[in-house]
């Protein structure tokens, strides 16, 4: 069944909170298990928060989740919105998400951004009216959203993008030709990234 070239997509990009997977840098401040309690509670969240049906299909991409994985994040209602993200290194894994609902309008945010709106998934999807590519920066020099509408990207599109450093995001803006959107978000990586009063 082709895809409806109209639907729009938002992918949350995870990976499933467990205890010693994942958030090494946070979980060495923090500790494993506070650690695993603000990424489950913040993954949960960001669900919810998100999850706007008649303006957006929401999918949850995550590595990692076993059988049953939604009961204990109370995110069962989304059982049916699961897509496997494989298991590529995390470009082509980023590129075949989006590819998936070529050549529509589709999104996909990391799953650890703080302070994501569904009126910052409006004004994203609104520059995606647009055929081509966007991207919106992290604070840290990363991308926190990209997006793609039209024709599938080429799984080695971002095959030239180091990633985890000041110019990740204008590598990825130069790799894909993609416009920048200046919604600037933070991404959780340590405890000075976390809200006042989070533990």
């Amino acid at each position: 069944m082709r895809a409806n070239p109209n639907q729009r997509h938002l992918i949350l990009f995870a990976r499933f909170p467990q205890v010693g997977r994942g958030k090494r840098r946070l979980a060495a401040e923090l500790g494993d298990g506070p650690t695993n309690r603000w990424a489950r509670r913040h993954l949960a969240a960001s669900c919810r928060r998100l999850y706007a049906p008649g303006r957006w299909r929401l999918v949850l991409a995550m590595e990692g989740a076993p059988p049953g994985w939604s009961a204990p994040l109370g995110l069962k209602w989304l059982d049916q919105n699961r897509q496997a993200e494989g298991r590529k290194e995390l470009g082509p894994r980023m590129i075949a998400c989006l590819a998936a609902f070529a050549p529509g309008p589709t999104l996909l945010i990391g799953s650890d951004i703080l302070n994501v709106e569904r009126h910052d998934m409006a004004l994203l999807f609104t520059a995606l009216n647009r055929p081509g590519s966007l991207l919106a920066p992290a604070s840290d020099g990363g991308f926190w959203a990209v997006g793609h509408r039209g024709p599938a990207l080429a799984r080695s599109a971002l095959d030239g993008v180091a990633w985890s450093r000041s110019d990740t995001c204008s590598a990825a803006v130069r790799a894909l030709n993609a416009r920048l959107v200046p919604l600037i978000k933070q991404d959780v990586d340590q405890a000075h990234d976390l809200p006042p009063q989070t533990e």
